[in-house]
């Protein structure tokens, strides 16, 4: 086992130290969590080498901890939801960091990996922006992860891309946590709608968000913190024109799924209704069941992580 472990990490691309930038109000952050996850940042460079597209995507992720030959933790992939960033799941990490390894991904919806040769192959046509965003993280499941079968966390639209990657991609998820995700159902119009709605929708939530980069609060900073690198715009576009993950996922992708799977959600959600769990519990092959975290809204690891850690701890570790 030491020997495959020094074998997997010598083919891994390098990392480099990322820094992301600083707030769009001038202010600073001073939030413990926020500070202990940016500097924990790493950017390493993905081959992508698919019929689909070409390119080395410098991407960022927080990997705290990774497994050594001395310490065989479980490996986790966590997914951000729709507009943000791997410091989504901030709180988490500190309190699991010492059991599991963690990793967080800045996937196409937010963050700061590059986006702009996805939106150049958007452009052209002939694909969809899930499509690209699966190849993404098999590329960095295969090259960063080493291709080890690992646990799979996504919320929100996370969620339905843990889902659309799980259902594609079996042998790289042993098991899989789905919280407060979209696939059941969506908070949006019927796909058509979407794709025909998309830029005067996009110009009304690019307004707001701009009156929330200026709020001098942590929480404020901390969401809207990637919303100015290059390419944003263009690919909430693209999600938007292409009629949404609704498209790709729902009850028929969901129940292809095979591996055990656990459903957290807040009682308070209202963007998703609780009833959405219940409907994955219903759909899933191997739901191990869902769990209720009261009082939290549609992010419970943000909300009540201490009880989401708990739940992930029980769940993951042997």
């Amino acid at each position: 086992m030491v020997s495959m472990l020094n074998s997997v990490a010598a083919l891994l691309p390098a990392t480099r130290p990322f820094v992301p930038n600083s707030p769009r109000d001038g202010g600073r952050i001073s939030e413990p969590a926020a500070l202990w996850a940016m500097a924990n940042m790493l950017q390493a460079d993905i081959q992508l080498d698919t019929p689909d597209l070409t390119a080395s995507v410098p991407t960022t992720f927080i990997r705290p901890s990774p497994s050594t030959v001395d310490s065989e933790k479980p490996l986790t992939l966590f997914l951000h939801g729709a507009d943000f960033s791997c410091l989504e799941w901030r709180f988490v990490f500190e309190q699991l960091d010492a059991t599991v390894d963690c990793c967080a991904i800045d996937w196409y919806s937010g963050g700061w990996t590059e986006r702009l040769q996805f939106n150049r192959r958007l452009q052209q046509g002939g694909i969809q922006p899930w499509t690209l965003v699966r190849q993404h993280l098999y590329s960095f499941w295969q090259q960063q992860l080493g291709g080890r079968p690992l646990t799979l966390i996504g919320a929100s639209r996370g969620g339905a891309v843990a889902v659309d990657f799980a259902s594609t991609h079996p042998e790289a998820v042993k098991s899989l946590v789905l919280i407060d995700s979209g696939g059941e159902s969506y908070k949006a119009p019927p796909p058509d709608t979407v794709a025909a709605l998309a830029e005067p929708v996009l110009a009304v939530k690019g307004f707001f968000q701009g009156i929330q980069a200026r709020l001098p609060t942590d929480d404020s900073r901390i969401v809207s913190l990637h919303r100015s690198q290059p390419g944003c715009y263009e690919a909430s576009l693209a999600y938007l024109k292409s009629g949404s993950m609704a498209r790709r996922v729902g009850r028929t992708r969901i129940q292809m799924l095979s591996m055990p799977t656990l459903v957290i959600w807040g009682t308070d959600d209202d963007i998703l209704p609780l009833a959405d769990a219940y409907a994955f519990e219903r759909d899933l092959q191997q739901c191990v069941g869902v769990r209720e975290v009261r009082g939290s809204g549609h992010s419970p690891h943000l909300d009540n992580p201490v009880e989401v850690v708990s739940l992930l701890r029980d769940f993951i570790l042997p």
